[in-house]
């Protein structure tokens, strides 16, 4: 969905990168691609699986900062991922919150009771170009999410989009 964004001096950014599957096959794009999870176990896989990445153990949601991640102001900013969202319909979600560690430091303009919210913000702070996530759409249709969200609401809109079942992902590996 993000090739068509894709030109000269583009950095890929993913804040909660996880096992990376966003950047498979992405080798040889020849842009900026950059992985970033606060887990260390997440970031030593990246490391050995992905060779080609620049690979970051960060807390993503303090310091909103381009060049925390080597990303220069005049680069265009594709943000793709999927982050955790405090979506109790996902059994995923549930498992992430239960292990989320609670005493997570969020950066005050963008904190929320709820991750995905905050991840959502950031992507506006770090002033990302392009925004390509997997996001529940239950939590989309939602009203008081989008009341949380009036910067990234009033900044972006919605250029491409594609459903999927979530039955779909129960059996992905």
């Amino acid at each position: 969905m993000i090739t068509p964004f894709l030109v000269k001096n583009t950095a890929i950014l993913d804040t909660s990168a996880g096992k990376g599957s966003f950047f498979l096959n992405r080798e040889k794009d020849n842009l900026s691609l950059i992985a970033v999870d606060n887990d260390e176990l997440a970031v030593n896989y990246l490391k050995e699986n992905f060779p080609y990445l620049r690979v970051i153990q960060k807390n993503a949601l303090t310091n909103l900062k381009r060049a925390d991640y080597g990303i220069s102001k005049k680069q265009k900013l594709i943000i793709i991922g999927n982050p955790p969202y405090n979506d109790l319909t996902s059994l995923k979600a549930r498992k992430i919150k239960e292990n989320f560690p609670t005493n997570l430091t969020i950066d005050p303009q963008i904190k929320s009771r709820d991750l995905g919210i905050s991840f959502l913000r950031s992507y506006y702070h770090l002033q990302a170009d392009y925004v390509c996530v997997l996001h529940p759409l239950s939590y989309l249709i939602k009203e008081t999410n989008f009341n949380y969200l009036t910067e990234f609401k009033d900044n972006y809109r919605l250029l491409k989009s594609l459903v999927v079942d979530s039955k779909k992902f129960l059996y992905a590996k």
